[in-house]
């Protein structure tokens, strides 16, 4: 009977224990596991997990030759496998070299990977994805952003923001400005924000104030003090009170 190969690591995440029902068979022997990574089936998925799961260069080294495989599907499932491998870093070029896959599923889980491993040399990469023409890989981008956030990244961000035609996109890209606010941006986005019909952003323009406003911004924290949403009443009262202090 074979042994099992290194014993995972699951104290690094909280690793599922199933996908689509089917268990993760983290102890189950390297070469069964490699069988399951050969062919789509149910043990495919939980078969990624488990490898991903493990800190030896064997492991590793089977991600990598999926990664690099002809199957689109592998390549996600390999790179998304790397990323949670303990050992995944060192696999940088590999990942960025991703970016550049014919595929898009391959693109957004490259740019995921990168995101989580903090890759600071895929910037530019991930930058570059706010122009794609699918707006699920912008949103991907946009959310990987927050990781390897730069202060030049705010004014493409912004335009994303304000002048995208997919509502998702502008979404992702108010969250991802919403938590890299600057006190050299911020009016910026309160100026937008406290007149959005949105009222999440709303409130977020009354934070803003409260965090980097002024004597200047009460009258427009009045008005939305009369909001016809109670969060945008609540947060403008409280803006008030740290500003009148």
């Amino acid at each position: 009977m074979s042994k099992p190969f290194a014993k995972p690591n699951l104290e690094i995440m909280e690793w599922p224990q199933q996908i689509n029902g089917t268990p993760i068979l983290y102890d189950a022997p390297l070469e069964i596991l490699l069988e399951h990574i050969k062919g789509h089936s149910a043990k495919t998925g939980p078969a990624f997990v488990a490898l991903a799961a493990h800190s030896s260069e064997q492991s590793l080294a089977a991600l990598v030759s999926a990664a690099k495989g002809k199957d689109a599907d592998f390549r996600r499932a390999a790179v998304e496998a790397i990323a949670c491998h303990s050992l995944g870093i060192t696999q940088a070029k590999l990942i960025c070299d991703l970016f550049q896959d014919s595929d898009e599923i391959v693109v957004r889980a490259a740019c995921r990977a990168a995101s989580n491993l903090k890759l600071s040399e895929s910037h530019s990469q991930i930058l570059a994805l706010l122009n794609s023409k699918n707006p699920k890989t912008r949103e991907v981008a946009l959310e990987a952003l927050n990781n390897l956030w730069l202060d030049s990244d705010f004014e493409q961000v912004f335009k994303v923001h304000t002048t995208d035609r997919n509502s998702n996109v502008r979404k992702q890209a108010a969250w991802t400005l919403q938590k890299n606010i600057a006190q050299k941006n911020w009016s910026k986005l309160f100026e937008i924000w406290h007149k959005d019909e949105t009222s999440r952003h709303r409130v977020w323009a009354c934070e803003l104030a409260a965090q980097f406003g002024s004597e200047s911004t009460l009258p427009i924290l009045e008005k939305l003090s009369n909001d016809r949403d109670g969060h945008v009443r609540k947060a403008a009262k409280k803006a008030i009170g740290i500003l009148s202090a």
